[in-house]
């Protein structure tokens, strides 16, 4: 199995002891007021108590989607509630704010005051900005992390604070460790005309403009290892996505298909901590997709280790 299999598997056993441990005392009463009681209306709460194990379970899904599906107004209520994003439930076709979109797509959520940016300038940036500050950068081979801080001529670091991404396992050997590489696959291409003005998230999938017609589609999601290239088969998938949200008349020109990895941690959650053999050692990776969204807030927890 899969992390991904496990953690649905895991999912799937919480949620069952949960409701069990929630059920288990009213369950209880019920079972022995319909045993010991009569009541009026007593037949009607019996079928009502056994009606779930009557209902196919895509039956109960469909009646929960028929009794919430339409039902927006919660959904309306807890974004306004949460002032941390700007968003707004449209019930209207989605043509009407993106003019090459086909008719049938309807009802969307608008977030506002998202936007994108290249992580290549992002490393460019602060690279430049390190340098203005009097910081050394350094090509070393490191085999052994414990040994390369134990080398006397490293003992001037204070600490050593590993950012090492989907190679953080090779780079530890521990078996705590237990980052691994998601492989995700791009697809770059151009179109003639403006295709479209906002980010769209659409399944599993999103597409966004970069400037001059510029179009960014993906990504996959491939537990592959490091398999060091791009595939027909995701570009076959990147390119249907797009023909199946835009107009037939929208025409790919100029394609190519990119690659990358992200450090998948297993649960979620990275890795930010002091390590358990090298306490001048301090974690910082495992983000997945979230990298540069919690940079910020990941440095100011390594931080707290170092003062």
């Amino acid at each position: 199995m899969t992390d991904f299999e496990i953690n649905a598997l895991l999912l799937s056993i919480k949620i069952g002891i949960l409701s069990t441990i929630l059920i288990l005392v009213p369950g209880i009463f019920i079972g022995w007021v319909l045993a010991k009681k009569n009541f009026f209306g007593k037949t009607i709460v019996d079928s009502l108590i056994h009606l779930p194990l009557v209902i196919p379970p895509i039956g109960i899904g469909y009646i929960l989607l028929i009794i919430f599906g339409k039902n927006t107004n919660l959904a309306k209520k807890w974004y306004k509630k949460n002032k941390f994003v700007e968003s707004i439930f449209i019930e209207n076709k989605l043509i009407k704010e993106e003019k090459n979109i086909k008719e049938k797509y309807e009802n969307y959520l608008s977030i506002k005051n998202i936007n994108t940016l290249n992580p290549q300038n992002l490393i460019e940036f602060y690279r430049k900005s390190l340098l203005r500050e009097g910081v050394v950068f350094k090509n070393e081979n490191i085999d052994n992390i414990y040994s390369y801080v134990d080398i006397p001529k490293n003992h001037i670091y204070d600490f050593v604070i590993v950012t090492t991404g989907s190679w953080s396992k090779e780079v530890f050997s521990e078996d705590h460790v237990k980052v691994k590489p998601i492989k995700g696959q791009l697809l770059h291409f151009k179109t003639k005309e403006k295709l479209l003005h906002n980010i769209l998230l659409y399944n599993k999938y999103y597409i966004f403009s970069r400037g001059d017609n510029n179009i960014i589609a993906g990504a996959t999601l491939e537990d592959v290892g490091f398999e060091n290239n791009t595939t027909l088969e995701a570009e076959k998938n990147l390119k249907n996505f797009v023909y199946e949200i835009f107009n037939k008349s929208i025409k790919i020109r100029d394609s190519k298909m990119t690659f990358g990895f992200r450090p998948y941690s297993g649960n979620g959650k990275p890795y930010i901590n002091r390590d358990l053999r090298n306490r001048r050692i301090i974690h910082n990776f495992g983000h997945y997709r979230y990298g540069i969204l919690t940079a910020i807030s990941s440095a100011k927890i390594v931080e707290k280790f170092i003062n």
